[in-house]
């Protein structure tokens, strides 16, 4: 079951110059743009290796909407570096083919030994991640082999004048040409030895993201978004990140939708509605505006999650109370009611609300929310009777504990077993059964006086947070 949260839908459009923007979304605006992110990072130093005289440096701008795991990506470019000028590039193999790369080559650098083809292979494999096979030289050119597939070649033809020096790289899927059966590339790639951080100075990485700023525009939309149902304390904002990029074919135009809350001077990015749901702020928000206390005030909640995520099937839209919890069925899933479950006091008023499955295990894990719900874990020894015994080192001694197996799942709790202080086992899950049992072989403890705990801890690693225990001493003879 997932947190009910609010729901925020905004748009976003930022340029690289001014924005006229609505009243009450400029500090929106600012705070987004500071979140911005300028990346530049060296992928070839040309200090460190022997085939250009040049730096290879990869800039992107990035922001981040809400997504825990990754940037959105703005824009980006591959940069050649010289003491003389930046160029800007789309992506390697336009760099590769341009008359630039081929000048900032080293002077000294020539192909005309395996030595050399290893080491010009290498540089390829750094973006395309597949050269690392066969090579060769036919005529006035070398041929980079990346694959074979059903008669067709992929890879880089490399010309070279009498001297070996190179004079022209291209790419195709499609190389017109015989691969001998004998051939040169066995030797494995070289490593490149990585550039020290800061070696991009401040002052070439602002002219480099200067030139990747022309050629990308990128404007934050942000307009806000109310409900009709509540008027929340919250500012809730519908926004979208659209990125035009140009190219010799045109404009092309990306788009990013997200979602923005602003509460106190302060932002929370979410990138899907159903995140937004399970966000605390708005769930908070919607606590102290609104209340269920009748059949009435249900149907204008229900009003409001249509507003916040829509029902695929308005057949099985139904709501109603058990005990202190209202459930809003949004679907029905094999037999399994989903939707919305709020939480209220004795005044209707909404303590906290989720959103999951419509059973009694999420109504527990819904009031387990309430910082005044007391949870009874009636974790209890079963077997052995007795907490102190004494056994032989022939018998084995059977473990039974009985718990409330609805709220141990709802909390997502487990059990660690310890002998002595040391971890011997655990039982986890997402749906535990009770009772809990184990056989302690006496012969496995050895003899003499042996503790044997089994610890009902919260999810996580925090072995402190003690929900319950059960403690058994064992002397064995």
């Amino acid at each position: 079951m997932r947190q009910f949260l609010c729901a925020v839908m905004v748009a976003a459009f930022v340029m690289f110059g001014s924005v006229k923007l609505n009243a009450g979304t400029e500090d929106v605006n600012e705070i987004l743009q500071s979140r911005i992110k300028q990346r530049a990072d060296c992928i070839i130093a040309k200090d460190k290796q022997n085939i250009l005289a040049a730096d290879l440096v990869q800039v992107e701008l990035l922001i981040n909407l809400g997504n825990q795991y990754h940037d959105n990506y703005i824009a980006g470019a591959l940069f050649l570096k010289t003491d003389e000028s930046v160029t800007a590039f789309k992506n390697f193999y336009k760099m590769l083919e341009s008359e630039d790369f081929v000048k900032a080559l080293k002077p000294n650098f020539t192909l005309k030994t395996e030595e050399d083809g290893v080491a010009l292979r290498s540089l390829f494999f750094i973006f395309d991640m597949q050269s690392m096979g066969k090579f060769f030289k036919s005529d006035d050119a070398w041929y980079f082999i990346i694959q074979e597939y059903s008669g067709e070649v992929e890879g880089y033809r490399v010309a070279v004048d009498d001297n070996g020096k190179i004079t022209k790289i291209s790419y195709s899927s499609d190389l017109k040409v015989t691969v001998p059966i004998d051939n040169m590339g066995k030797t494995e790639n070289i490593q490149f030895e990585a550039s020290e951080e800061g070696y991009i100075s401040k002052a070439d990485k602002k002219k480099m993201v200067d030139k990747l700023k022309d050629k990308t525009t990128y404007r934050f939309e942000i307009k806000p978004f109310t409900f009709s149902t509540f008027s929340l304390p919250i500012n809730v904002y519908e926004a979208n990140l659209l990125v035009e990029t140009k190219d010799k074919y045109g404009v092309s135009t990306s788009n990013s939708p997200f979602f923005v809350i602003e509460n106190k001077d302060k932002i929370e990015l979410i990138q899907s509605k159903e995140m937004l749901i399970n966000n605390t702020v708005f769930n908070q928000a919607v606590c102290k505006v609104s209340a269920i206390k009748n059949e009435k005030d249900a149907a204008n909640f229900e009003m409001f999650l249509d507003e916040i995520a829509p029902a695929e099937d308005d057949s099985v839209k139904r709501f109603y109370k058990q005990e202190d919890v209202w459930f809003f069925v949004r679907e029905n899933m094999f037999d399994q009611m989903k939707g919305y479950l709020v939480l209220v006091d004795d005044a209707g008023n909404i303590k906290a609300m989720d959103m999951g499955d419509v059973n009694y295990r999420e109504i527990i894990r819904l009031r387990m929310q309430d910082p005044s719900y007391v949870v009874y874990w009636a974790f209890n020894k079963q077997k052995p009777t007795d907490s102190i015994l004494t056994v032989t080192e022939e018998d084995e001694i059977p473990v039974e504990i009985s718990f409330n197996a609805d709220a141990v799942n709802a909390k997502g709790a487990w059990i660690l077993a310890k002998a002595d202080g040391k971890e011997v086992g655990m039982d986890a899950g997402t749906d535990l059964e009770s009772p809990f049992t184990d056989n302690i072989p006496a012969e496995y403890l050895g003899k003499g006086k042996h503790t044997i705990e089994y610890i009902l801890l919260p999810p996580g690693q925090n072995y402190d947070d003690v929900l319950s225990k059960v403690v058994l001493e064992i002397i064995v003879k």
